[in-house]
């Protein structure tokens, strides 16, 4: 056992073992807490830069004014340890012993080791996505600083549970700043890969995308069919930069998805063009005349993805195949079997489409929620001023219900029926609600 010293003057007994270690840096519990240290192995990892970014994100937690819950799945380090006035490394919270990589819950053999149950339902996932995606952009938007190593190795979850932590964070960097550090390859942007632009802008909303279409599909979006070199190593930055062609571009099918694959486009319209944005015009390397590139600015930002990965929540309805992995699926009109297990229902049912408005009498962007009994609702449903927020186990302020009489929305001790049309939720928000019939059965 050792001893060090932290800059608030605390001291931190570590155990002599490391708990993980890389060529970076290794990682050693605390004695009696449940905290971590995380020490450099050199010098020059440590460097000022990154010293003043740790700092700055030491100091956020204890900030009122940039504190924020929606944070919480961020590992943010605690206190720096120093020797001589310099960094040496910095100390953070333990993560809990159940979350494991994201990438452990991504790969199609990996799910074939766990109960659908354990691995967590699409909903879930959306879910969790989005709760990293919101943390990360509340980050930039309290500090201006961007996790440009937003790769599925430094997020740790189960989804099941609605867990996440973002670990790593020393990576992060203010806006506009050279990075640190490459990434790992099949989560880099195309101009990483290539060396267009190794500190540009916006990187890590290609990483996001890919952790993304990983999570929800089980598949890589830029992996296909496509063989671009017999050499491994030239194919692979050919596949990720030069030649990147998303798997399920809507004009260029050189690159399809081999084998039984659930299509992108069975998460409905709304996340399908946040994939095309980011997979097909995010990856455009053309320079315009300053020499920076067209494709990064065109990438969907993380708030963004927040929004749409929490109200795809809304359009998810429960698949009976109890061996199905996605275990639901957002029903969409021309629908007619689960896109995860194929299952078929016998009966059909009508359900409630909302269409929520934006406030100034015009449809609010993915804003639609499909009716289900039961299903809650949230302050942001009610007030369009309001952004939705993944924060899981957040109470409800009301919930769908289905009776005799048909289907309502219940706020309070206050019943809107849902009749075709324009109608207005407790609260005065415009909603249009239209039935379709799909292929479920309701419980």
């Amino acid at each position: 056992m050792r001893s060090l010293l932290g800059r608030s003057g605390r001291s931190y007994d570590i155990e002599d073992e490391p708990m993980s270690g890389g060529g970076e840096a290794s990682v050693f519990r605390i004695r009696g807490e449940d905290l971590v240290i995380k020490l450099y192995t050199a010098i020059d990892h440590a460097n000022e830069e990154r010293s003043e970014n740790v700092a700055r994100l030491v100091s956020l937690r204890s900030t009122p004014r940039l504190w924020r819950p929606q944070l919480e799945p961020l590992c943010l380090p605690t206190d720096v340890i120093i020797d001589g006035g310099r960094m040496l490394g910095y100390v953070m919270p333990a993560v809990p012993g159940n979350l494991q990589p994201l990438i452990r819950w991504m790969l199609p053999k990996q799910q074939k080791l766990h109960q659908p149950s354990e691995a967590g339902s699409l909903a879930q996932r959306a879910q969790v996505l989005a709760q990293i995606s919101q943390a990360a952009s509340m980050l930039e938007l309290a500090t201006g600083m961007e996790l440009i190593d937003l790769t599925g190795p430094n997020v740790l979850s189960r989804p099941s549970k609605l867990q996440c932590a973002l670990i790593d964070l020393d990576s992060a960097l203010l806006k506009g700043r050279r990075r640190i550090v490459d990434g790992t390859l099949r989560y880099q942007a195309p101009e990483i890969v290539t060396g267009h632009a190794f500190g540009g802008p916006r990187a890590h909303l290609h990483s996001f995308a890919v952790m993304a279409h990983w999570l929800m599909l089980f598949r890589h979006p830029l992996v296909g069919r496509a063989i671009f070199d017999p050499n491994p190593t030239t194919n692979e930055t050919m596949q990720y930069g030069t030649h990147a062609l998303w798997a399920d571009h809507p004009d260029d099918d050189r690159n399809r998805p081999l084998g039984g694959i659930i299509p992108a486009s069975a998460l409905g319209v709304h996340i399908f063009d946040l994939f095309r944005a980011a997979f097909v015009d995010g990856i455009d390397l053309t320079e315009h005349g300053d020499g920076s590139l067209v494709g990064p600015a065109l990438r969907p930002p993380l708030g963004e993805w927040a929004r749409s990965l929490t109200f795809l929540g809304d359009r998810i309805v429960p698949c009976p195949n109890v061996d199905c992995f996605w275990r639901g699926f957002p029903v969409q009109p021309g629908l007619n079997a689960c896109p995860s297990c194929g299952h078929r229902s016998r009966r059909g049912a009508s359900l409630p489409i909302l269409q929520f408005g934006d406030g100034r009498g015009r449809a609010a962007p993915g804003a639609v929620m499909v009716g289900w009994p039961d299903r809650p609702l949230y302050q942001h449903h009610l007030d369009p001023a309001i952004a939705p927020d993944a924060t899981p186990n957040q109470p409800p302020i009301g919930s769908i219900i289905r009776n005799r009489k048909g289907w309502f929305a219940e706020v309070g001790a206050q019943l809107t029926p849902l009749t075709p049309g324009m109608c207005a939720l407790s609260g005065g928000r415009g909603v249009i609600v239209q039935y379709l019939d799909f292929p479920v059965c309701l419980p």
